[in-house]
Order: C-alpha cells, then sequence, then structure tokens
C-alpha cells in the first residue's frame, strides 16, 4: 500500500499519467521580474541612444574633452593625462573609459572622439537602470513603482541632458548604486558588506565629492546587518574601504608630489585648490550669481520630477526602508546650499535616488490603502458584486490619477526638452571645424583650442605639442616652454562658447593671470573662419604676432 502511495505521489509530482487518468502538463511560468528589467533596459537604451551625439552639444562644458583626452593619453600615450597630471581629481573614471576605449578600439573606430565618451556612458547608463532596479527590489518598492521610477529618470529631459555627456559623475554613480545594492543584501553576509564597501572605494576615486554620501551607506549597512556581525562589519568594511582608498595619496607618494615642492605638482596643493581655493559659485539665493544660473537651467529642463522629489523627502524620512535613500538627496541638497564652488552636474549623483525616494513613497501610499482603497472598500461594499475589486480599483485610480497629471501638465513641459535632445545637431559645428582646420591650418602652427576638439585634431595629424589646451599656456610649465615669446608664439585660436565667455569673464579680475596668454592672443587676433551658431558656434582666429 505505501508504495502504492509513493508511486502515485511520484507520477504526480513529474506528471507522468497514472490510474486516475492522464497527467496535466505544467505551465511554464515566464518570470515577471527578469522580463520587467528587459523591457526597462530596452526602453530606457532607446531613448538614452537616440541622437546622443548631437545633443546635447559639446560646447556645453569642457569637461566633457578633458576626460576624454586623458582616456585617449592613457590609451596612446601611456599617460595620466595629454598634460602634466596635477591631481584635480582621482583617475580611475578615465582609466575606466580608456579600457573601453581600448577594449573597442573607440578612438579609431568612431569618426570623433566625443562619440566614444557618450557610448561609454550608454553603457553606464544600462548598468545604473539594471542596479537601480536591483536596489529598489531590496528595499521592498513593488515592480510597478520601481518601473515607473526607472521610466521617470529614462524619459526626464534633465537626466537625458547630463546623463548623455562624458563626465566622472555618470562613471561614479553605477558603483555608489552597487555599493548600496550589496549593503541592503537581506543575507546580511559580510562578504558583499565587504564588496560593498570596495564598491563605494571605486566611486569616490572616480568622483572624490562623493565621499559626502559615506553616512547614507554606513546607514545602510548598519540596517542590513545582523546585530552579533556588526562590529566585524565596522572594522572590515573600514579596513578596506580605507585601503583601497588610500592607493591614490599611495600613488602620489611614490611618485614624490603628495606634498607641495618645487618644481612638481602635489596632491596636497590640488586638494587645498578643490576644498579652499576654488573659486565659489555664488549662493542659490542670489539671482546674480553661477549658483542661481545653474538651478535656472536644471529648473528650464525639469521642474516637476525634482520638486515631486523634494516634496517626497519627508515622507521617506519616516519609512525605515527608505529612509537612507532620503538621506543621500538630503545631503545633496545640503551641498547644493553650502555655498562653495557649485559644479554644474551637481543633479546627476542624486537622479536615481529621486526615483527611488518618489518610486517608494508612491508604493508606500497605495500599499497603505489610504484614503482611496479606504473610501472605494466602503461604496464597494454596497454593491454585493465588488467587495473582491476595491484593491484593483485603487490601483487604478491611483494610476488614472498619476497618468492623468503626467499626461497633461509634466509630459507637455518636458517634450520640447526631449524633442530636441531628439533631434538637434548641436555638434556639427565640431566635426564642421575639425574637417575644415586639417585642410587649411599648416601642421607645424601652435593652436589654443577647447579641449572638445583636442584628439580630433590630433587624430587628424596635428601634434600633440602644438594643439594646446587653452588653460595651459600659463599653468603648465611644460606648456609655457614651449612658447618662449608668450602669445606671440601662437598661430591660431579655435574657441567654443565656453572659451569664449571664460575668457570675457576673468579678463580684467586677479583670475585673468591663469589664461593671460590666451586673453592677449584673443586682443591680437582676428576672426578668419566661423562654424554653427548661438551657443554651439565655433570660431577660428588667427593670431597676429607683430601687433604692439
Amino acid at each position: 500500500m505505501m508504495a502504492t502511495v509513493l508511486d502515485h505521489r511520484r507520477a504526480e509530482a513529474v506528471g507522468a499519467p497514472d490510474s486516475q487518468g492522464p497527467a496535466v502538463p505544467r505551465r511554464t511560468r515566464i518570470p515577471a521580474g527578469p522580463v520587467l528589467l528587459v523591457v526597462l533596459l530596452a526602453v530606457s537604451g532607446l531613448v538614452h541612444s537616440w541622437n546622443a551625439y548631437q545633443s546635447p552639444g559639446t560646447t556645453v562644458t569642457d569637461d566633457e574633452g578633458t576626460y576624454v583626452s586623458q582616456a585617449w593619453a592613457l590609451v596612446n600615450l601611456g599617460e595620466l593625462a595629454n598634460y602634466t597630471y596635477w591631481y584635480d581629481h582621482p583617475p580611475v573614471g578615465w582609466m575606466m573609459l580608456a579600457g573601453y576605449a581600448w577594449l573597442t578600439d573607440g578612438f579609431d573606430r568612431l569618426p570623433a572622439a566625443i562619440m566614444v565618451g557618450r557610448e561609454f556612458m550608454l553603457v553606464m547608463k544600462l548598468v545604473t537602470v539594471a542596479l537601480l532596479y536591483g536596489l529598489a527590489r531590496r528595499l521592498g518598492i513593488g515592480r510597478t513603482f520601481t518601473a515607473i521610477g526607472i521610466l521617470l529618470v529614462a524619459v526626464n529631459p534633465l537626466a537625458l541632458f547630463f546623463q548623455r555627456l562624458t563626465l566622472l559623475d555618470n562613471i561614479a554613480v553605477p558603483w555608489v548604486l552597487a555599493a548600496f545594492f550589496l549593503a541592503a543584501s537581506p543575507r546580511r553576509r559580510l562578504g558583499e558588506q565587504a564588496a560593498s564597501a570596495v564598491c563605494f572605494a571605486v566611486a569616490v576615486l572616480t568622483k572624490e565629492t562623493l565621499l559626502l554620501l559615506l553616512p547614507a551607506l554606513v546607514y545602510v549597512m548598519w540596517q542590513h546587518s545582523a546585530r552579533r556581525t556588526r562590529p566585524y562589519v565596522v572594522v572590515v568594511v573600514t579596513t578596506l574601504f580605507a585601503t583601497t582608498v588610500l592607493v591614490y595619496p599611495l600613488f602620489a607618494l611614490l611618485k614624490g608630489e603628495l606634498l607641495p615642492g618645487e618644481g612638481h605638482v602635489s596632491l596636497w596643493d590640488a586638494v587645498r585648490w578643490q576644498l579652499v581655493e576654488r573659486q565659489s559659485s555664488g549662493s542659490v539665493f542670489d539671482p546674480q550669481s553661477p549658483a542661481a544660473g545653474f538651478v535656472s537651467i536644471w529648473r528650464g529642463l525639469d521642474l516637476y520630477f525634482l520638486a515631486l522629489a523634494l516634496a517626497a523627502i519627508p515622507v521617506a524620512l519616516l519609512q525605515r526602508k527608505l529612509r537612507p535613500v532620503a538621506l543621500v538627496l538630503v545631503i545633496q541638497g545640503l551641498a547644493l546650499l553650502r555655498g562653495g564652488y557649485l559644479p554644474l552636474a551637481h543633479p546627476v549623483a542624486a537622479l536615481p535616488f529621486a526615483a527611488l525616494v518618489v518610486a517608494g513613497v508612491l508604493d508606500g501610499i497605495w500599499r497603505s490603502r489610504f484614503p482611496v482603497s479606504s473610501w472605494l472598500g466602503r461604496w464597494a461594499s454596497r454593491v454585493p458584486s465588488l467587495p473582491r475589486m476595491a484593491p484593483a480599483l485603487s490601483v487604478a485610480v491611483i494610476l488614472g490619477l498619476l497618468l492623468t497629471f503626467a499626461a497633461g501638465v509634466v509630459w507637455p513641459r518636458w517634450l520640447p526638452q526631449v524633442q530636441a535632445l531628439a533631434t538637434e545637431q548641436d555638434n556639427t559645428s565640431t566635426e564642421e571645424v575639425t574637417a575644415w582646420a586639417a585642410e587649411n591650418l599648416p601642421r607645424d602652427a601652435i593652436v589654443l583650442v577647447g579641449h572638445g576638439v583636442w584628439v580630433d585634431l590630433v587624430q587628424q595629424g596635428f601634434s600633440t605639442e602644438n594643439i594646446i589646451w587653452y588653460y595651459k599656456p600659463d599653468t603648465d610649465p611644460e606648456v609655457s616652454q614651449r612658447l618662449p615669446n608668450n602669445w606671440r608664439d601662437i598661430g591660431y585660436l579655435i574657441s567654443n562658447v565656453e572659451m569664449r565667455a571664460t575668457v570675457d569673464s576673468v579678463t580684467g579680475t586677479t583670475d585673468s593671470a591663469t589664461i593671460e596668454t590666451t586673453i592677449e592672443a584673443f586682443e591680437n587676433s582676428e576672426v578668419i573662419a566661423s562654424f554653427g551658431e548661438g551657443g554651439e558656434e565655433i570660431i577660428v582666429h588667427r593670431v597676429d604676432p607683430t601687433r604692439e
């Protein structure tokens, strides 16, 4: 009898026929999570990559050209920078970019160097989406609202604008998310906490300002570590983080460039400049300050997502699972209000965490079933066939309200910005001036340029000695030695809007000494060609050394 029962159960388990009739074949269920993630990756990747090279323009910030040039120098010269490396940022970010360019033959495969950086930013965006999805699920946010949060970032013009640019922030953010993802592991394993510390150290060695987010990461680790193992977690995490980060000053020490000294750069001087001596961007409350101008740019690209995230912070701080990610936004907000130097790309690190906070708060509102579900439940109780439909109706009402607000208010504001990012050809002037210079400028002439065209001109056959970033004649002794007659040794200037704005803003001020040679070259030059218009105009100037 026992054998018969066991055989019958085995038959049921494997779906084989038995004495009761033919077996019913099992249905293969496709996991919803992986399918949703693939869809989100596809949508995010498509929206991000559509026209990614042409918009935004490379004249938005010279930082893009700087990091691409430094990556090119690593691949082709074996150097950390195309000029004297002076420790303005740790090099891990453009080392990763250089590795990508080397593996994919990017600098020779693509027609413009900036395209290599933009392509790598797409890879970083996809990694960011995957980690953002995983972190949201580990924080207990439902799939629906996780998808909403990710899509808000995917089609958000503010996110699209900055995440396309080749910035260290975009390379560092996936490492920050990886650190939070590992720290939030439900398994509470020491190994995952240790890996989290290493990931965060890599993020800091990519963009040092992300060190400010350390308290939020420590909070996550504290929440997701067992009480009995917390002392070990503290020791291991601190040791691994400190050991990894200290590789950078050790590198400077071995090169004899840790401390100031005559005839060399130093890490100490760079840190002092970043923290103390760098020109302040002013207060965001001063309408004439650069900081207020940056805030105006961010608001012009997107107001509603930032406002929604700001409104969600107090609610998120009341929820234990969301408190650490809300703390990230609080830290970023305090950094914005403190004064001092403010980078244009400040929102980049905050955007994924804003998506988590918004998604988490919306998910919490839905799960609470208040007030929509309770009202629908009372109403549905009067109709015998409807009580079981109240949860579904509450979801429909909440999502309907969200979609109505998005379609009627948010999307009309976003649409012009998204259309511009999808259609504008902002970088044609860069391509045109590079082609023109290759045909018309003598190869032995010294040319001052913005960093956005440096690699392209070198790829066209100009010497790395003769194509000079306009900041270097007065700040890099190796460059100034090539110009014994100062501005008179310069043959041409190729200026973008940022270069011209910088010259205009510092002329006549104490800061003019940093680009004095460039200013004098401008004052003694004439325009011989121009490409593009407005903010994308690139102008070629010929310097006349005979002027007095």
